[in-house]
């Protein structure tokens, strides 16, 4: 094929695309081709549907599924950015609140902007009488839905559905081994004695300050252990405050926190259980305030629908993301192995400064004892904390379910220990002895709240390093070294943890500077140039940072109008050095969202310094106005997207002649387009929304050359932003 010749398109057109070859076959395509095409589209839908739903397809009448959307919120990324834009002004508990809001606004804020096609389908097939029930939620961006099978396989096809999950049964397992204890001790039992916890209390901290959560069967709001704990009750004045914000039912709908199960009472005693009189200190951190979630219902049944539900809850309980819980234990889990189902769900907790506990699992009925990878899902996600039981001689307990993560072998799974083997606590009624993986992960949970009680300013990873590091460690003839996956790094040690964390003692990070080295902080260089965009185009926004060592990471934090989080945006050194050099970001289309946003830049030099600049305001236009609007290309390209080799600026010898001053857009300023060109010139989009207009016209001019049988250049008019 000879080498083509530039081609130069001048000023202004509504989108241009280049395909070398012929065309013409798009034009008229065969019937084969569209049957392919088709068979193209089924075969992608059929793999959105997990092998669970396809059989239930087959031979159900209504199934039961969760439809995941393909666009889901990078949680981790809102809160790190939002947490950059706001750490200098703020104390860590603001700080935290903040994160949590902006967590909380992003996640809703993605499920608004992509289910709506789906819910209008969903809402159009329910009056047919073919949907029973859905419901949106947007801790994941996910719908459950209960459908007949035509259903389910039409919302395979629609574009923004990733997958589509059965909606599985869960039974609660544990083991009941004394049906009532006549408990009356005011010493602490050997398993709070184990983990050392009543050592913390000898310190003065006891767990107050601390807000746990629990995903159980419920729990005993009266149990004399429990009841002065509860967030939503007021000892002082025997009063009920604000309910909704502490205990949520989805499975019955109860106002007050009850039991459909002794399992939630028994798990929570084990977290904070201690009577108004000080006698039977049952519980880890009995100064901590308790809020629950019933999930389970008096068959000891839930469903994943209702654990995504009450997860959404706990971020932002009674719909105020302040009020979320420090830590929720989570005393239940699935088969072993990778379902992804929950993940999101756990990973928006952790966004939001929430630390996961989850038990590693039990042997089932009919299961062999734990195999190497048995540890139970959610558990064995990276993102959660998992607890392995021992017994009082520290051997693991027969039941306990063992690592590797079937997500990353490498990890130590579960992560740690507790006691899970004849553990008594609190049940409505009064007290037993229970054994379980179930019993092991609360002592954990409250050990993470004696250390928010000492430190309400730690990081998650933070109390995970710890955790770790303060842990005594635990092996056997199976496991003679550790860390292993049978006990993790050990017994969780409470004083240890909270030793490390108290005030007065803590750790020195950064780095050893030579005398007279990184003295200065980053400078930020940065004249605004555009203070308008339009809806569907990119801002490129760039700076230049200076440091007298080294700059080590350069970001572009943004805020859309009227939101409390923030997008980070990663900065690109395109020219200079660390030490001096300009760096480039660009802001995509879907973060022009409302009439304004803001972005500052923030900079980190070699010491770990931070610096942010001031804020700047950029004002969004739907769209540019017929006879308002002229663009000659010469000081900027507002609005206009240049894909592959579309460029613009000063025109070179090698070009033709701009119509007016220097400026032009064309492919490859100065050169020639590549052979395998396929690129596009896209306008801003075109205001015509104003009903009196008779006629809009739109004026360019241009220069080209095609190489004949070769190129093609069509203009394209789309309204709906292509």
């Amino acid at each position: 094929m000879p080498k083509k010749q530039t081609i130069k398109i001048l000023s202004l057109l509504i989108a241009m695309i280049m395909v070398v070859g012929s065309i013409s076959s798009l034009a008229h395509a065969s019937g084969n081709l569209l049957t392919t095409a088709k068979d193209s589209l089924k075969k992608e839908a059929a793999n959105k549907i997990t092998k669970e739903v396809k059989e239930d397809l087959k031979k159900e009448e209504l199934v039961e599924v969760l439809v995941y959307m393909k666009d889901q919120v990078d949680v981790m990324r809102i809160a790190k950015a939002t947490e950059s834009a706001l750490a200098s002004k703020l104390t860590p508990y603001a700080n935290k609140m903040e994160v949590r809001k902006a967590v909380t606004e992003a996640l809703m804020d993605k499920a608004e902007m992509t289910q709506g096609n789906l819910i209008k389908y969903l809402e159009q097939e329910k009056e047919k009488g073919n949907v029973e029930e859905f419901k949106s939620y947007h801790i994941v961006n996910m719908l459950f839905v209960k459908a007949t099978p035509e259903v389910v396989e039409n919302i395979s096809y629609m574009d923004e559905v990733a997958k589509i999950y059965k909606n599985k049964r869960h039974k609660l397992e544990y083991i009941v081994e004394d049906v009532e204890i006549g408990l009356d001790s005011t010493e602490p039992l050997w398993n709070i004695t184990r983990v050392k916890a009543d050592q913390v209390w000898d310190m003065g901290i006891d767990g107050t300050g601390a807000v746990v959560g629990i995903l159980d069967s419920g729990a005993d709001w009266t149990h004399p252990a429990l009841k002065d704990k509860w967030r939503g009750y007021d000892p002082a004045t025997d009063r009920i405050v604000d309910p909704e914000k502490s205990w949520f039912d989805p499975q019955y709908g109860v106002s007050l926190p009850e039991d459909s199960d002794d399992h939630g009472t028994h798990v929570m005693g084990t977290i904070l259980g201690r009577e108004p009189d000080g006698s039977n200190p049952v519980g880890v951190a009995p100064g901590a305030r308790w809020i629950a979630a019933r999930v389970f219902d008096r068959m000891g049944y839930t469903t994943d629908d209702i654990l995504i539900e009450a997860a959404e809850w706990m971020l932002h309980p009674g719909g105020d993301p302040t009020a979320a819980p420090d830590v929720v234990n989570n005393s239940w889990g699935g088969p072993a192995g990778i379902d992804d189902w929950y993940r999101d769900a756990v990973t928006s907790w952790r966004a939001a400064k929430i630390f996961p506990v989850f038990s590693a699992g039990n042997q089932r009925p009919g299961e062999p004892l734990p195999w190497p990878g048995s540890i139970s899902n959610p558990a064995n996600y990276p993102e959660s904390y998992a607890v392995a039981a021992v017994d009082r001689y520290d051997q693991r307990a027969s039941f306990s379910k063992l690592g590797p993560s079937p997500y990353d072998e490498s990890l130590v799974k579960p992560n740690i220990s507790a006691p899970g083997v004849s553990v008594i606590s609190s049940i409505p009624g009064g007290y037993a002895a229970y054994s379980g993986t179930s019993m092991s992960a609360p002592h954990v949970t409250g050990t993470v709240a004696l250390m928010f009680s000492a430190n309400s300013s730690l990081e998650l990873d933070e109390i995970e390093s710890i955790l770790a590091s303060t842990a005594d460690p635990l092996t056997d003839s199976t496991y003679p070294e550790a860390p292993n996956f049978g006990y993790g790094h050990g017994m969780v040690d409470a004083f240890e943890a909270v030793s490390e964390v108290a005030a007065g003692v803590g750790v020195v990070e950064g780095y050893v500077l030579q005398e007279g080295e990184d003295l200065e902080d980053v400078i930020i260089i940065h004249e605004q140039e555009i203070t308008e965009a339009f809806e569907g185009s990119e801002i490129e926004i760039k700076a230049r940072l200076i440091d007298d060592v080294a700059v080590t990471e350069a970001e572009l934090l943004v805020k859309p109008e009227g939101k409390s989080y923030w997008f980070m945006i990663p900065m690109d050194r395109i020219s200079g050095d660390h030490k001096d050099g300009i760096y480039r970001a660009v802001i995509s289309s879907d973060m022009l969202v409302g009439n304004s946003l803001i972005y500052k830049i923030k900079a980190v030099d070699y010491a770990k310094e931070t610096v942010v600049s001031e804020d700047y305001r950029i004002d969004i236009k739907f769209g540019i106005l017929p006879d308002e609007y002229h663009q000659g290309f010469e000081s900027n390209a507002l609005g206009w997207i240049f894909d592959g080799c579309w460029d613009w600026g000063k025109a070179t010898d090698s070009d033709p002649t701009p119509y007016e001053g220097d400026g032009l857009a064309g492919t490859v300023i100065g050169g020639n387009y590549v052979n395998s060109a396929d690129d596009w010139l896209i306008t801003p989009p075109i205001d015509l929304r104003d009903t009196s207009l008779q006629a809009a016209s739109l004026r360019f001019h241009q220069w080209y050359r095609l190489e004949n049988n070769y190129d093609r250049g069509h203009i394209y008019v789309t309204k709906d932003y292509g």
